[in-house]
């Protein structure tokens, strides 16, 4: 019941936002109460381009970073089932990254979610991930640019 409750309340801090910035804080750092996640990272996709818009915490966002550059890359070499989180384990390293895209079905992919986890994510997490991918997709049209 308490998960259901903290969904229920996500889903309203999102249709409240009355900014673009407003919102994807809710999305990279509020939840985290419901999916564990070492770090987020929201994108956008422009079609022939693809942007970083935020990343949890207090973390600032570099584009041009090798990092940043290095996810954008990773993001755009994916084939994407519009509701399916697509798993991919870093090279190099024991962390996971979990890509969740956020879509509508009239306007297709608009961007996602990446997580960065040090496990896996569970089955329920992933359904708790799809939950809200589906539920932050709408706001996500109203405030792309």
């Amino acid at each position: 019941m308490d998960k259901l409750l903290t969904l229920l309340t996500l889903q309203r801090q999102a249709q409240e936002a009355k900014t673009r910035a407003q919102f994807l804080h809710v999305i990279a750092n509020e939840s985290r109460k419901l999916v564990p996640y070492r770090q987020m990272f929201i994108w956008s996709d422009h079609g022939l381009s693809l942007s970083l818009d935020k990343v949890s915490g207090n973390v600032l966002l570099d584009e041009n970073s090798e990092a940043a550059i290095n996810l954008k890359a990773l993001i755009r070499s994916q084939t994407f089932d519009a509701h399916e989180p697509k798993e991919k384990k870093q090279k190099g390293s024991e962390e996971t990254l979990t890509m969740m895209p956020i879509s509508t079905h009239q306007d297709g992919i608009l961007g996602g979610m990446c997580l960065e986890t040090e496990n896996p994510l569970s089955a329920e997490e992933k359904e708790i991930l799809k939950e809200l991918a589906f539920s932050y997709a709408p706001i996500f049209a109203l405030h792309a640019v």
